[in-house]
């Protein structure tokens, strides 16, 4: 169990030191972030943005709040408090799975566009 923002929750396994801390330290973390943006965005698969919905999605309703959360996990204005950095990286992932699904209903039709334009 993890003690993070007042609040016990349990991991599966903490991966931070692992996989995030090296990322997060690297000297070319925002360049990257901004080519994922401009050139990989299309290559975000359904898996991953269902791994983020419990950290993306939150309802105040208990009731309706199926994250395992107590809070909103991934919440700009939250994570603002603590840097203006960690506030846009919020910011970016929400962008980045809304840019998703948003691709996924665009996409068939750019796509029938095209071979109706091609015919």
């Amino acid at each position: 169990d993890k003690f993070i923002n007042k609040v016990t929750a349990s991991f599966l396994a903490d991966s931070y030191e692992e996989y995030a801390k090296k990322e997060l330290q690297d000297m070319n973390f925002l360049s990257n972030i901004l080519d994922f943006a401009a050139n990989d965005k299309d290559n975000i698969n359904d898996e991953t943005c269902e791994l983020l919905e419990p950290y993306l999605r939150f309802d105040e309703d208990a009731a309706r709040n199926w994250s395992p959360f107590a809070h909103k996990v991934l919440d700009p204005e939250l994570a603002g408090k603590a840097s203006g950095a960690a506030a846009g990286l919020c910011k970016f992932v929400g962008a980045m799975v809304m840019y998703h699904g948003a691709a996924k209903i665009v996409k068939p039709k750019m796509d029938a566009l095209k071979v109706a334009e091609a015919k």
